[in-house]
């Protein structure tokens, strides 16, 4: 029964004012985590990395470009939003203004400061990512009117009308130049002796099943398919894959489960930012932590091993791994697991004849994002493989830095394709896919 005395107020002006004194402080914490990270010199977090590369070639500050890319995105929500957007989507272009002022403000007396050395990079980029963490956990939490752009993002059904066909077949186009152009361009590279001759007098299969020693000093004694050394490292590639994916993907379940059941507790939130926490830092920065760590003394035994690999890979994409898991349990709603847990069903019975089977596509594609994200990466492998040709991303990074193009990309389209038939058959066997791990 409604009480009497008990009435709706809205939002009251003081407290309005206090999210808005949030917002703008945390806007400078965030300000300052990039400032860090850039000037470490070492790599910057993604939403910054577009201004970045754009203010060292033109006379345009960072917190400039910073605002000038923003303000980009809200004009490009316009015509795709329409009578949707809002008269508060407006608010995004004075945080917008306020981001970059507060970029270009924490960058001066960093400025004065810079780093010489890597350790003092690396502290500095470990600095950003702990500030950008840190915000992250108290201001995350808050809603507010407005969120930077490029932060969020909305889903909106837009009627084109008689620009249907001419938006469709821009966007085909532009996904073909991206998308299948670069195999095209990947698979030519890979059969022609003089790189930019395209003449058919100059196309050879060579670098796929030749037998000459013309790389011997890159161990490639034959064509990359003819090659032992290909698919050793090609093999230890996979099993490397299909390690970190049994660890990450069940540990980002498990994360997942956790934190949606514990929804808005503080150890959720904590546990939830600690597991997002390795996507601030860059591939490469990363992997020099672990290298220092397994030169020291105590964790030698670790130097060169394919268990420091695993452990490398499996907290760098944990971040993908657990926010694919915390997506799939906020889709099962509690009351499903409460009438187990009435009737007395144990938790691992739980997990794994109600809630696996519900949402089975979803978990699995939490397993197949770990896969693939090893499958290509290069950046966190080149510093801890005991030598260049250990595996294939490290390998192709050594065809690259010795002049050898035509392999580099022979073993490019090769784990591309790879990558590729893994993504088919998985969703031909069981429905899942990497895109539904990610939120597509």
């Amino acid at each position: 029964m409604h009480h009497p005395h008990q009435h709706f107020h809205p939002t009251r002006p003081p407290a309005l004012g206090r999210r808005y004194a949030v917002l703008g402080v945390g806007l400078l914490i965030m300000a300052f985590g990039i400032a860090f990270s850039i000037q470490g010199a070492l790599g910057t977090s993604p939403i910054s990395s577009i201004p970045y590369v754009l203010s060292l070639n033109a006379p345009l500050s960072l917190g400039q470009f910073t605002i000038l890319f923003n303000l980009l995105i809200v004009l490009v929500q316009l015509p795709i939003l329409k009578k949707q957007f809002q008269w508060e989507h407006w608010l995004q272009v004075p945080v917008t203004l306020l981001f970059g002022w507060f970029i270009d403000l924490t960058m001066v007396p960093l400025a004065a400061i810079a780093p010489q050395t890597y350790l003092w990079k690396l502290g500095f980029l470990l600095l950003g990512c702990l500030i950008l963490g840190v915000n992250q956990h108290f201001t995350g939490k808050r809603k507010s009117f407005t969120t930077v752009t490029g932060k969020s993002g909305q889903v909106s059904l837009v009627k084109l009308r008689k620009a249907n066909w001419p938006i469709s077949i821009v966007l085909i186009v532009f996904t073909a130049f991206f998308a299948i152009m670069p195999l095209i361009s990947f698979a030519l590279e890979s059969v022609i002796r003089q790189p930019g001759n395209y003449s058919l007098s100059n196309m050879t299969l060579h670098f796929w099943i030749g037998t000459e020693d013309s790389a011997y000093e890159t161990g490639m004694i034959a064509g990359i398919l003819l090659n032992t050394t290909m698919w050793s490292a090609l093999l230890r590639q996979v099993l490397l894959a299909l390690v970190v994916a049994a660890i990450v993907g069940t540990c980002g379940m498990l994360i997942g489960y956790a934190c949606v059941r514990r929804r808005g507790s503080r150890l959720s939130r904590m546990v939830e930012s600690l597991a997002f926490f390795p996507y601030l830092m860059p591939a490469m920065a990363f992997a020099t932590i672990y290298l220092a760590v397994a030169t020291s003394a105590n964790f030698k035994f670790l130097y060169g091993t394919f268990g420091v690999l695993v452990l490398v890979a499996s907290i760098k994409f944990l971040p993908f791994a657990s926010r694919s898991g915390v997506n799939s349990m906020m889709q099962i709603a509690p009351e499903i697991e409460e009438a187990a847990v009435i009737f007395g069903v144990p938790w691992r019975t739980r997990m794994t004849r109600i809630l696996f089977p519900i949402q089975k596509s979803s978990i699995i594609s939490g397993y197949l994002l770990p896969v693939i994200s090893v499958m290509r990466e290069v950046a966190l492998f080149t510093l801890l493989v005991p030598y260049a040709r250990y595996l294939l991303t490290t390998m192709l990074f050594s065809f690259n830095e010795t002049g050898y193009a035509q392999y580099g990309s022979a073993v490019t389209l090769l784990i591309i394709l790879i990558i590729i038939l893994i993504n088919f058959v998985t969703n031909k066997l069981t429905g899942a896919s990497f895109d539904k791990g990610i939120g597509g």
